[in-house]
């Protein structure tokens, strides 16, 4: 079997993350890092979880590697006011004559994520580096279009990817962002804080707030198959959530003892993955 570029890329940066979260976990380049409380700049460059990065892949910027760096991201600080994770299963009841209970017809599961961050500012000029983060989200949430002559139509629709941590992650390629759209984006600068003013070089005046609140909420879009597959779960490391496993510390299986007491079978049938 021939191995190519995308495969060799592939097995350096997936799996468990290392390798891949130290190269696309960090910062990088967001210049809050120069203007940001030098204690939070220092443990946003040592500490790639206390980052949460946002990409979009569709919008301009993209390189061609498998779509694994891009130029068209942001980081911000992990400053969490919320965070939930809602799975829904989707199914169809189909009510028959003759019988009490409908018949369910399993339709899939859908996955949507909500969070809130809550960003500080350590003056103005930090306050306005946030802004303009918060600027180039809300143009992501937009679609890009191709210009032909004099009409546009539109080229892709404006997808993200989301990292932060363990906890929002592609589960096949940890280092990478979880692959959605968002479906609702909210900025709630907290006004009890007060503001920062500043001048411009071109003679504006300026009004910044000294706190931002942003939340949105994502609706995941699976890239590979996920359930179980003869009666193994299909995927490699664990999903959704990264968690620490090895062969001195698996997942936990029921024993032997546990079955025989809970369902009056024998340990023989462990192997036969009843609960696996």
């Amino acid at each position: 079997m021939a191995i190519g570029i995308t495969d060799v890329v592939e097995s350096l940066v997936q799996g468990p993350g290392g390798l891949g979260d130290e190269l696309f976990g960090s910062a990088g380049n967001d210049p809050t890092l120069a203007t940001a409380l030098p204690a939070e700049a220092e443990l946003r460059n040592r500490l790639n979880f206390s980052n949460i990065r946002i990409s979009f892949p569709t919008s301009g910027g993209q390189t061609a590697l498998t779509n694994i760096l891009t130029t068209n991201a942001l980081s911000f600080p992990a400053y969490v006011a919320s965070y939930s994770d809602n799975f829904s299963t989707n199914f169809t009841s189909n009510s028959v004559y003759g019988r009490v209970d409908p018949i369910p017809s399993y339709a899939g599961t859908t996955r949507t994520i909500s969070l809130g961050l809550k960003i500080p500012c350590f003056d103005a000029a930090d306050a306005n580096e946030n802004l303009k983060k918060i600027n180039t989200f809300i143009k992501n949430i937009y679609p890009s279009y191709n210009k032909i002559k004099q009409d546009l139509i539109i080229g892709s629709p404006p997808l993200v990817r989301v990292k932060f941590a363990n906890l929002i992650t592609d589960h096949r390629f940890t280092f990478r962002g979880l692959l959605g759209y968002i479906t609702s984006f909210t900025f709630n600068p907290d006004i009890s804080n007060g503001f920062f003013f500043s001048k411009s070089n071109e003679g504006t005046n300026n009004l910044f707030f000294r706190s931002y609140t942003i939340s949105f909420t994502m609706s995941v879009l699976h890239e590979s198959v996920v359930g179980f597959v003869n009666g193994e779960f299909n995927s490699k490391t664990d999903y959704p959530y990264r968690t620490e496993n090895s062969f001195l510390n698996p997942i936990q299986r029921p024993s032997p003892e546990d079955l025989n007491s809970r369902f009056g079978v024998s340990g023989d049938l462990t192997e036969a993955k009843i609960l696996s």
